[in-house]
């Protein structure tokens, strides 16, 4: 968050969150637009059980689709062709 706060600053438009988890609450999806170390290996199980729907859109292509698709998350990586499991 403090990475986040320092290029952001303190804006009503922008809610920062202290832990991964809690930025998950209330969400439908998760979107993957930074490629921040904090972000690299993250707890799919963890991401599974707090979205609404267990999806990933991974703007960076950040994770290995089997590895993800074996915590029973939808993984779409941008610009990358879907895995074969995707109908």
């Amino acid at each position: 968050m403090c990475k986040a706060e320092s290029l952001y600053g303190q804006r009503k438009d922008l809610q920062l969150t202290k832990t991964q988890e809690s930025a998950l609450i209330s969400v439908d999806v998760l979107m993957i637009i930074t490629e921040w170390q904090e972000f690299r290996v993250p707890n799919f199980d963890k991401i599974a059980d707090i979205l609404k729907y267990p999806v990933i859109f991974d703007g960076r292509n950040l994770y290995n689709p089997n590895t993800v698709a074996a915590h029973g998350i939808d993984y779409f990586p941008i610009g990358r062709e879907l895995p074969k499991f995707h109908n």
